[in-house]
């Protein structure tokens, strides 16, 4: 998990570099969040100390490097909450077979049981939209996803950015 983590927070750091020289862009995961993966694969001993240590010393590292950016952080994040269940149930409708090993449920739970602890406690970048996905399919209901679509620029043009 440590050398795939370094990978991601790589993917991440260049994605948000490109992102934050420009406008209107969205990101799917963002380096604000890498930490939270990174620290529970910590918690749960996939990653040794040291290996998180050099880590964050990383992260750290990037995240300096963004302060030079001409905007520093995203305007909004967009949190699409949903249940334990709901949750399982989209990674199955994805379809990545890596992702469907039965091994890896408690992963799942232990990132969703956390995840609003991170968001809630520790995450300060930009506000935060919470999207209920129990209630929302946009993938296969059109109107969800319109309304969600209408849900951030209302967002948006409530903190004064259109």
């Amino acid at each position: 998990p440590f050398l795939l983590q370094l990978e991601f927070l790589h993917s991440r750091f260049l994605d948000i570099k490109k992102a934050l020289v420009n406008t209107h862009n969205v990101l799917d995961r963002s380096i604000y969040e890498d930490w939270y993966f990174a620290h529970v694969n910590h918690k749960l001993g996939r990653i040794s100390d040291i290996e998180f240590s050099i880590y964050e010393k990383l992260l750290n590292n990037m995240m300096e490097e963004l302060d030079e950016l001409p905007k520093k952080a995203p305007d909004l994040m967009v949190y699409l909450k949903a249940s334990f269940e709901t949750t399982l149930f989209r990674i199955g409708l994805r379809g990545r077979e890596f992702e469907q090993d039965e091994s890896l449920v408690e992963y799942y739970r232990t990132l969703w049981e956390g995840y609003d602890d991170w968001l809630l406690n520790h995450y300060d970048a930009s506000e935060v939209l919470i999207i209920d996905m129990d209630e929302t399919d946009v993938v296969n209901n059109p109107e969800d996803a319109k309304r969600v679509t209408q849900d951030v620029k209302n967002k948006l043009k409530e903190m004064g950015i259109n």
